[in-house]
């Protein structure tokens, strides 16, 4: 199963590839883009495959679960610290206890 999983994957990526090459050959006019600064004219073909690549670089890199990582810290800190503060709260009301049961 594993290898027929590897033959579908490798298949896949000869198709986009070609696709790309077929992509690349038909869009050759040269465009110049501007992001805050003016780029030079490079094809359009490039434009869009680097568009591509680096939307799915950027998805990867969410997908590794980065920011949810992040936030899980946040989260259990503020945890830890309600955590401290009601056993601190309930040691105070056993030592409140202990006192009236005294008297």
């Amino acid at each position: 199963m594993k290898s027929v999983s590897r033959f579908l994957m490798l298949l896949l990526f000869i198709f986009a590839l070609l696709v790309g090459l077929i992509f690349s050959s038909h869009n050759q006019t040269p465009v110049g883009l501007w992001l805050g600064t003016e780029f030079t004219a490079k094809p359009l073909s490039l434009w869009v495959i680097t568009a591509f690549i680096s939307g799915g670089l950027v998805g990867l890199l969410l997908g590794l679960r980065l920011w949810q990582t992040r936030a899980s810290r946040t989260q259990i800190k503020q945890l830890q610290q309600k955590l401290r503060f009601t056993e601190n709260k309930l040691k105070m009301q056993k030592q409140n206890y202990n006192v009236s049961e005294v008297k």
